[in-house]
């Protein structure tokens, strides 16, 4: 599921009544881009109610990487770093241009602060969950002592 990045969210639970009428369908909402909803800050609390629910969320690469400007990437990293992430995928829409391809950028620079395991799960085993027609995994977030000291983004 897509939401329109220009406009607020909605209060009072209209975007969870869409949620509730994809889910209650039988499919499980996919959540595009969560970090670019809230450009005033991630609501963590309402990120986990989606979650509690059993919808998965996506974050952007292109959103850790800063393509979308400072708060978006501060909510992907929140997102991340409190487990809320179920998939790191790409917004391509064109082989040019700020909406190309960069899993292979992103892996490079993630893989400096989380752990092996937990990029596994985002950037494979859980977009193979998905094509399957399988429950997606939650990540924990362990990070190394030497990663923790030498904390980069």
């Amino acid at each position: 599921m897509e939401f329109d990045v220009r406009k607020k969210l909605g209060k009072e639970y209209e975007v969870e009544d869409y949620l509730y009428e994809i889910d209650i369908q039988g499919y499980t909402p996919v959540i595009a881009h969560v970090e670019r909803y809230f450009p005033n800050g991630i609501n963590l609390e309402r990120i986990e109610q989606w979650i509690d629910n059993g919808y998965v969320i996506q974050v952007n690469a292109s959103s850790l990487l800063g393509v979308h400007g400072k708060t978006v990437k501060n909510n992907a990293y929140q997102l991340l770093n409190s487990g809320f992430v179920h998939v790191i995928a790409t917004d391509t829409h064109r082989s040019q241009g700020h909406r190309i391809p960069c899993l292979q950028e992103i892996y490079q620079l993630l893989s400096k602060k989380y752990d092996y395991q937990a990029l596994k799960i985002l950037m494979h085993d859980n977009p193979l969950h998905i094509l399957q027609n399988e429950q997606v995994e939650m990540i924990q977030i362990n990070q190394s002592f030497f990663k923790k000291i030498f904390k980069r983004r």
